[in-house]
């Protein structure tokens, strides 16, 4: 589940006064420590099977949804691949395929893509694909870009850059 679903979801069910369990619900439950339960989510090979069967089962019991919202701060990642365009129109195809194929490889992988026209919006994220730069903003993208970048579009300087090749036929 992305971290923009999970806070949904948790903040829906608290407005109709419904709890989630927690991973110290699933500890008490179990008798285990949460640091325990926490491994048998995200470090699995730590914990013994037959613990690590037993945590699972009592988590969907309790119909267990993890907190993105609070792994995004233990871990320090948000799970979030920021795509930076230019103003677009609703009906422009190109761009759609393209956050259509990107938003399905991340998501494999566990991200949640937000578009960001202008790169006008200023949030946390771990990533950024840049998308339709025009000439000569590579360099300052470059030079201001702080996270993990690649630019979709050839580029002449030595950076991590993806592109289609127009020439070849479909």
């Amino acid at each position: 589940m992305t971290l923009l679903k999970s806070m949904t979801l948790r903040t829906n069910l608290a407005r109709e006064g419904i709890r989630m369990a927690t991973i110290k619900d699933i500890a008490n439950k179990t008798g285990v420590s949460m640091m325990t339960v926490s491994r048998a989510f995200n470090k699995p090979e730590q914990v013994k099977d037959s613990l690590r069967e037993q945590i699972m089962a009592v988590a969907k019991e309790l119909d267990y949804v993890p907190n993105q919202a609070a792994k995004s701060l233990a871990s320090n990642k948000t799970g979030i691949i920021q795509i930076v365009t230019p103003p677009l129109s609703a009906d422009d195809h190109y761009f759609t395929q393209l956050f259509a194929g990107a938003a399905e490889i991340l998501s494999a992988q566990g991200y949640s893509i937000i578009i960001n026209h202008n790169n006008t919006l200023k949030f946390q994220h771990d990533g950024v694909i840049y998308m339709g730069l025009s000439k000569g903003e590579d360099q300052k993208v470059i030079l201001e870009t702080k996270k993990p970048f690649v630019i979709f579009g050839k580029s002449e300087y030595d950076v991590n850059w993806v592109d289609i090749d127009n020439k070849k036929k479909a």
